[in-house]
């Protein structure tokens, strides 16, 4: 009897540990190695970061080969596993990109992909947006007379060139960066040319129902150019780059043109662009200038001080690799 119970009991402490780990591996905390930035010479950046300073330095660029051979570029995203980035141009191509990459941080290679289906693509400020299962990417379309977000398979790491139009409507004459929840039930959109952030209910490759959001009744947006969801999925950053502010918003959904609430992450703070560390305790911030700022996230969702490293020429996009 005693050997039975001691044996459910040895059970359980595992159960429990297992659990914990488990637990903790998916709420982990991670610092990044490098980060991305698209220059605005129309090149790509790798800088070092420091997580002591929580500054920028020996910024390199990463293609070292030329293999991207192209300017004018906009957004960038890279995948989980750090060893490729997908890149889009602000010029009016029908072209996207994805490189790979090496341990170090510089590209191995770049490939491009001519988007054909549907016709007429053109990528402008949009920032590429790779789903949870990477097999698929979203590409804010601006250059049609009705904007659009199309979804492009992923195949090995390559952007198909047969996409779709997800449907997506009312969207802002200029669309800057976008998000989905997990589940992928949820896109999140914003609208750097208006006041609002779309938001739609997905369904595989189609957004509908989609509503635009202008605030929460007491704080009005002004022009958002880019989003971002926290890991628990409960706050959507809103960068307001006409309002110098980074708000933060309930993702409790009221089916109105409010969200259900509003508070200000950071105010005071020239931002275009916003990604966030693994775990969710740094943001990182560039300004379409020559800054980026690193921000320590609070636990009630604000940020603290931010340090800002300066000399960089107009740099929109940003990524990071752990």
């Amino acid at each position: 009897m005693h050997k039975f119970l001691y044996s459910i009991l040895l059970i359980i402490f595992f159960t429990s540990c297992n659990s914990s780990d488990s637990q903790s591996s998916n709420n982990a905390v991670l610092i990044p190695k490098y980060v991305y930035l698209v220059n605005g010479n129309g090149g790509i950046l790798v800088c070092n970061f420091n997580s002591a300073t929580n500054t920028l330095s020996s910024c390199t660029n990463p293609d070292l080969d030329n293999s991207l051979g192209v300017t004018g570029l906009q957004g960038i995203t890279l995948n989980s596993n750090g060893d490729t980035a997908y890149i889009t141009l602000n010029e009016g191509t029908t072209n996207v990109y994805q490189c790979r990459i090496q341990e170090d941080g510089t590209f191995s290679s770049c490939s491009s992909t001519s988007i054909t289906t549907p016709t007429g693509y053109r990528g402008a400020y949009g920032v590429p947006f790779l789903n949870l299962a990477e097999d698929k990417i979203f590409l804010p379309d601006l250059f049609t007379g009705t904007e659009r977000i199309l979804a492009c398979p992923v195949t090995s790491n390559t952007i198909g060139e047969t996409c779709s139009d997800t449907g997506a409507t009312g969207l802002p004459g200029s669309t800057g960066g976008m998000t989905l929840n997990k589940a992928e039930s949820k896109a999140y959109i914003a609208g750097y040319s208006s006041s609002h952030v779309s938001v739609c209910d997905v369904s595989g490759n189609t957004f509908s129902n989609c509503v635009n959001k202008l605030g929460d009744g007491s704080i009005t947006f002004s022009s958002i150019s880019d989003v971002h969801l926290n890991q628990e999925e409960n706050l959507l950053y809103v960068v307001d780059y006409g309002a110098d502010k980074v708000f933060a918003c309930s993702t409790i959904e009221t089916n109105t043109t409010v969200f259900e609430s509003c508070f200000i992450a950071r105010s005071a703070i020239s931002a275009w662009e916003i990604t966030i560390n693994q775990g969710d305790s740094l943001a990182f911030l560039t300004n379409y200038g020559d800054n980026v700022h690193v921000c320590p996230i609070n636990v009630d969702g604000t940020f603290a001080e931010c340090t800002t490293t300066s000399g960089f020429v107009n740099v929109p996009g940003i990524a990071l690799k752990y």
